[in-house]
């Protein structure tokens, strides 16, 4: 099961040249363990609903990966979804 880039325009224009917008993340608790392994994840600045409303910078933004560790970003969320049964 591939995890795909999440669309969103606003979100998509702050990432680097080199770099997928994955999806928004709860900033709490960034870097999540299971990602300190990447060496490319990164946030953006502001994350945005799918109504493309801004969400509050101190609760979620946008997470971009390198496109170098893309397949190892996949792998890892792979690997989390299959544990919890999905």
């Amino acid at each position: 099961m591939a995890i795909v880039s999440i669309y969103n325009n606003k979100c998509e224009s702050q990432g680097k040249k080199d770099e997928i917008f994955v999806g928004n993340t709860n900033v709490s608790c960034f870097p999540k363990n299971y990602l300190k392994v990447l060496k490319t994840a990164r946030l953006g600045d502001q994350a945005y609903d799918i109504n493309d409303e801004s969400i509050p910078k101190d609760y979620m933004r946008p997470l971009f990966i390198g496109h170098s560790e893309y397949d190892a970003y996949n792998k890892i969320m792979d690997e989390r979804f299959k544990a919890i049964g999905r």
